[in-house]
């Protein structure tokens, strides 16, 4: 894999240890955060969920990790796309 975040040259690999944390993050995420009646877990569930889709873009683009960690139900599943037009993520 490869690492687009700012200031990182392109076409450096992903390290073990970010991969690593990017798992472990996905697996201790509260999945189920906008049930909750508190507003503070509201607040630092979308907080994460922002933080580990940032992640994503940059070690996931695939979805291939993220996928097999989520429920069902927070899966994301990319569309292929038409000639000429970038995938669309659903």
């Amino acid at each position: 894999m490869t690492d687009t975040t700012p200031g990182v040259p392109v076409g450096q690999a992903v390290s073990d240890e970010q991969q690593a944390a990017y798992v472990a993050a996905l697996t201790a995420h509260d999945w189920a955060f906008d049930y909750s009646e508190d507003m503070r877990v509201v607040r630092a569930g979308r907080a994460e969920r922002a933080a580990l889709r940032e992640a994503q873009q940059r070690l996931d683009p695939d979805f291939a990790v993220w996928n097999s960690i989520a429920p069902t139900d927070y899966q994301v599943h990319v569309v292929a796309p038409a000639a000429g037009n970038k995938p669309a993520a659903s």
